[in-house]
């Protein structure tokens, strides 16, 4: 079975907002998730960000789905209903 890499890319303007939301946060899944999309477009793998963020897979994969989805948006996490 042949792994397929494929390459984020992000253009200047994307790339800026997603510094910007990664330093003006206090929350600090949301910079781990911002840097996660950063790590990836520099064309880290998941197991490098993972072992540097201290992170599991699972999460690297859902940070990059919920990204692709929601966009700056889906890096915030949602608060769930309930206590």
């Amino acid at each position: 079975m042949e792994v397929i890499m494929v390459r984020w890319k992000l253009s200047d303007k994307q790339w800026d907002a997603l510094d910007g939301l990664r330093f003006s946060t206090r929350d600090a899944k949301v910079f781990r998730n911002a840097t996660i999309i950063l790590l990836s477009v520099a064309g880290n793998s998941k197991p490098q960000i993972s072992h540097e963020l201290g992170c599991s897979l699972a999460t690297v994969d859902n940070v990059r789905k919920r990204y692709r989805e929601r966009g700056l948006e889906g890096l915030v996490p949602r608060t769930s209903p309930g206590r």
